[in-house]
């Protein structure tokens, strides 16, 4: 088998366990899927200011996200990007072009834009992505008449603080270790159970 044949049936099967994750999220009944960016989409961490390019940072996608995002905006679920960097155009604009095929208008990005960013104060706990989170939910039900429970998002995220935050709040959460493929995110999903949680009270 030619290295060109060998790569497109490694493509074949990620994207068709990226199919099976996505059917089985539906199924367990998540309606919202959120991922953070950096060193989650992205190997890398761009520090909110990435200065080498779109195409140069589009190389630095994950395959297994690409695969996941391409097959989770053909289906039911909702998506978004949660992520504490401005730079949202840059962000748009990579996901363009790493999902040249997906429609990416029914993708959410919110991220700490001159137009939106969280509200906090020094002496308020730590949110994680709750802020973007509860933004997004608004969003949906405000455009699309879209409820979305707590127990109904599904975040990925690299950074441990934000996944038990979003555990606290009755989320469903993902820490994406270093060098995450697609059967990382498919054994994940397949242990997760999807059930009412009450947030812990403060």
């Amino acid at each position: 088998m030619g290295s060109h044949e060998k790569d497109i049936s490694v493509l074949s099967a990620e994207d068709q366990l990226a199919k099976d994750v996505v059917r089985e999220l539906v199924e367990k009944g998540i309606k919202l899927l959120a991922l953070d960016f950096d060193r989650t989409i992205v190997s890398v961490h761009t520090a909110g200011y990435w200065k080498q390019g779109t195409q140069k940072l589009v190389e630095h996608v994950r395959p297994c996200f690409r695969a996941l995002m391409k097959e989770a905006l053909e289906s039911n679920l909702h998506v978004c990007v949660v992520t504490y960097s401005t730079q949202i155009a840059l962000i748009k604009d990579v996901l363009k072009m790493a999902l040249v095929k997906s429609n990416i208008s029914k993708l959410i990005i919110r991220g700490n834009s001159k137009e939106w960013l969280p509200t906090s104060n020094i002496s308020d706990p730590p949110l994680g992505k709750e802020q973007h989170l509860a933004c997004i939910c608004t969003e949906l039900f405000n455009d699309k008449h879209v409820i979305v429970a707590a127990h109904e998002i599904l975040l990925l995220d690299d950074d441990d603080e934000n996944c038990d935050i979003a555990r606290e709040f009755g989320h469903q959460a993902f820490q994406v270790p270093e060098g995450v493929t697609m059967s990382d995110i498919a054994q994940y999903v397949k242990m997760l159970e999807v059930k009412k949680i009450l947030p812990c009270p403060s």
